[in-house]
């Protein structure tokens, strides 16, 4: 090989050498200024939920409960009432004697389910957690 071809392939590689290195860096410059951009259109804000995380009221509200009412907490009623008042004298025992955390109501008319629920939020000790069960109803 003649020496003048031998530094032109020297020269190549290193123009190559070069630009490889010059494609990486331009490539990490480019990740970081994504990584940096992605957190400003990110929302710093906590959802409203978490806003009574650590609210006094609930915590004297959990604090107020014995086990045995925590625990009760911990249960749901699946209500299908109707119009059968035998069906609403049970859910109001069941809510007294389990201080149950919460009602699934399906396929109760609109105006009895505010009825319902503003009688049994009267009656439970702790606020009920109410969950309406919309699927094929028909009002």
């Amino acid at each position: 090989m003649h020496p003048a071809n031998f530094y032109l392939l020297l020269v190549d590689i290193r123009q190559k050498k070069n630009s490889m290195r010059f494609k990486s860096i331009i490539f990490i410059l480019f990740a970081i200024l994504l990584e940096s951009a992605s957190g400003i259109c990110a929302q710093e804000i906590d959802p409203p939920f978490l806003q009574f995380l650590h609210h006094p009221w609930v915590d004297s509200v959990f604090n107020s409960l014995n086990q045995e009412e925590k625990i009760g907490q911990l249960i749901w009623i699946d209500a299908k009432p109707g119009n059968d008042i035998g069906q609403a004298v049970w859910l109001d025992n069941m809510i007294r004697k389990t201080g149950a955390g919460g009602i699934v109501f399906s396929g109760v008319k609109t105006e009895r389910l505010a009825e319902m629920i503003n009688y049994f939020q009267k009656v439970s000790k702790v606020p009920l957690l109410i969950i309406e069960d919309c699927v094929n109803q028909q009002y």
